[in-house]
């Protein structure tokens, strides 16, 4: 009888409902991920521009409670909520509101201050010491001893010339932003230990970005960032003169009709809330976690704020939709929500030549011209053009550092509905870095 182990208990749940939790060709791949206790369950999707072609669920959504997974369950869909971002704000560049190279000093003042360049540091391992000559009383007057001191009046060592500050002369645009090239780094300024990023409005944190040093001068490089798509959230606040998340529901959610897609999950929807876990491979356990970036309970409207780089919670069907807006070059249901030219311009390259990473507006860019993003806890979807297909994958998995283990699932049910046109080894490098959220 196959089986799986309760996070932190140990004890293990037989699969008494195996007939209803696998059944098809998506769920025979998740099933042995299940049983090593890599993931609890997922939902993966395929549609065409049109309509939902397959759906399966398999394993648990809950490992404790013997819940099944749903193929309506809710995810925490993270940086995919960058793609959401980036629609919404597309819509006013078509309306003529502001313009992707605009100044992002145009919108918040601080901003117009040139910003310090500070390169990140790259990770080197120290060796260790050699070790010292053993000694014994029969050579210690043998031993190495200590230098002598300078004598007096000749010149003292030569100090190290200060580093040059450099300073960003280059405007940051609206398009750096959304393609992560400003050089702007991740962390929320305004966060201490113990403290949710949710619960800052962007008004109070978003200007701090503009005193922080940069990684490089805008334009010349790629570094995926929270900050960068936090500081566009704002943009949007200042041109609509609407909140972020209202303006996103307004321009994006309620055209769409995605009724299951929101920042604060309430009622049934948190009831079909899938369990977080944090999964140890080494251990084969899967132990659940809160998600750290929030504050609980998450429909609490009083004291949580939309995060724009990562605050959204979706289903397979409500992100599947939202893929065909796009593979319809922004229309849904015979209704326009972007323009043709604002999805031509987000699903090309806007990254530099130089950088491997390939990224265009609020979406990772792939092989065979296919265009997604990806979250945390390893959640995708993926547009396909070239076959006329949207796929969704959905889990709620914090992999470890280096684990591959949800890239390997993703790609394998990928295989199984996008004909594959070179070997795997090659698709490989055609992805993005793996920091753009892509499981």
């Amino acid at each position: 009888m196959n089986s799986i182990r309760s996070a932190g208990a140990g004890v293990f749940l037989s699969f008494v409902l195996a007939a209803n939790l696998f059944a098809g060709r998506f769920a025979d791949v998740f099933l042995p991920k299940i049983n090593e206790n890599i993931l609890a369950g997922g939902v993966f999707l395929v549609a065409d521009n049109e309509k939902i072609l397959e759906c399966e669920a398999a394993g648990f959504a809950d490992i404790a409670a013997r819940k099944p997974m749903r193929e309506d369950a809710l995810f925490w869909i993270a940086s995919m909520t960058k793609s959401f971002t980036a629609v919404a704000l597309m819509t006013l560049v078509d309306e003529g509101k502001l313009s992707l190279d605009d100044p992002v000093s145009k919108f918040i003042p601080e901003f117009a201050k040139p910003q310090r360049i500070v390169p990140e540091k790259k990770k080197t391992t120290t060796p260790a010491p050699a070790a010292a000559p053993k000694t014994s009383a029969a050579n210690t007057n043998n031993a190495a001893k200590p230098a002598p001191a300078p004598a007096s009046g000749t010149n003292p060592p030569a100090q190290k010339p200060r580093a040059q500050i450099i300073y960003n002369r280059v405007p940051l645009t609206v398009r750096h932003l959304l393609s992560h090239t400003s050089g702007l780094r991740g962390e929320n300024p305004l966060w201490v230990s113990g403290l949710t990023n949710d619960i800052f409005p962007l008004a109070d944190y978003v200007p701090l970005y503009a005193g922080r040093a940069l990684i490089f001068r805008a334009g010349t490089g790629y570094r995926y960032s929270d900050a960068n798509i936090n500081v566009a959230g704002r943009i949007i606040e200042i041109v609509s003169g609407r909140s972020y998340g209202d303006f996103v529901r307004e321009r994006v959610l309620e055209p769409l009709g995605l009724a299951d897609t929101s920042f604060r999950p309430a009622g049934d929807q948190l009831a079909r809330l899938a369990k977080t876990y944090n999964s140890d491979p080494a251990k084969s356990r899967l132990d659940v976690c809160r998600i750290s970036l929030f504050f609980y309970p998450l429909d609490d409207r009083e004291n949580r704020h939309p995060i724009p780089a990562s605050g959204l919670f979706s289903t397979a069907r409500d992100v599947a939709v939202f893929g065909q807006m796009l593979l319809n070059k922004g229309v849904h249901k015979g209704r326009r929500i972007l323009s043709e030219k604002a999805v031509a311009e987000m699903t090309r390259a806007q990254t530099p030549p130089a950088v491997k990473a390939k990224y265009g507006l609020g979406l990772g860019l792939y092989e065979e011209n296919s265009f997604g993003h990806g979250g945390l806890y390893s959640t995708a979807f993926r547009v396909w053009p070239e076959h006329n297909r949207v796929t969704v994958y959905m889990t709620q998995r914090r992999k470890p550092d280096g684990d591959n283990e949800s890239a390997k699932i993703h790609s394998a049910l990928r295989a199984l509905v996008i004909p594959q046109k070179k070997k795997p080894e090659e698709n490989a490098a055609a992805k993005t870095e793996p920091e753009t959220g892509e499981p």
